[in-house]
């Protein structure tokens, strides 16, 4: 059964998240994977009842800033023990997992956030 490392970093913006010159753990995932605005802050709880509280860990990490944010995430993805790692704050969608039906500069609504999160694990 595939596992879910759900981040919970409030406050990483859609401009924070692309700095690459700051944060290469994050500038990985969101190469080898998908990245999305949303267009509103999603209930994190929901999402994680759409995928299971048995396969989902919820790591709160809050995003003050890049470089600091980023050493962070790169312990957590080096711990993650083989589970998918996903980033949700309430402006951005960052999956390890590749979506193609994503496409740059769509912004998802905050529903959508639970569905690709429960797709993710499957």
């Amino acid at each position: 059964m595939k596992k879910l490392l759900l981040i919970h970093a409030p406050g990483l913006t859609v401009d924070g998240a692309v700095r690459g010159d700051t944060a290469w753990n994050l500038s990985d995932l969101i190469a080898d994977g998908s990245f999305a605005a949303l267009a509103g802050a999603p209930d994190v709880a929901a999402a994680v009842e759409g995928v299971g509280k048995d396969r989902t860990t919820v790591v709160e990490l809050p995003y003050r800033d890049g470089a600091s944010f980023d050493a962070e995430l790169g312990r957590l993805r080096e711990g993650a023990g083989g589970a998918t790692i996903a980033i949700v704050s309430e402006s951005v969608l960052i999956t390890q997992r590749f979506f193609p039906h994503i496409k740059p500069g769509a912004a998802l609504t905050p529903a959508d956030v639970a569905t690709l999160l429960a797709q993710t694990v499957r």
